[in-house]
């Protein structure tokens, strides 16, 4: 698992570490990990550490940004 399951073209930025590429990879990381930690959130009770009513807002946004 690497890459030998992108692309060729997604393999040839990788190996040329093309600044826009990595750039992109970072980015998508983090929202990758947003993503998961705000559904924690969705399904964990944990109103001490976060207000239910931002992880609400947080959660209609992403609904309505993600799928387009």
């Amino acid at each position: 698992m690497g890459l030998d399951t992108l692309s060729p073209t997604i393999q040839a930025l990788a190996r040329e570490r093309d600044p826009e590429f990595v750039a992109s990879m970072w980015i998508t990381g983090v929202l990758k990990i947003g993503g998961g930690m705000l559904a924690l959130l969705l399904v964990r009770p944990l109103g001490e550490w976060v207000p239910r009513r931002l992880v609400l807002v947080m959660a209609w946004g992403g609904t309505y940004w993600g799928p387009s």
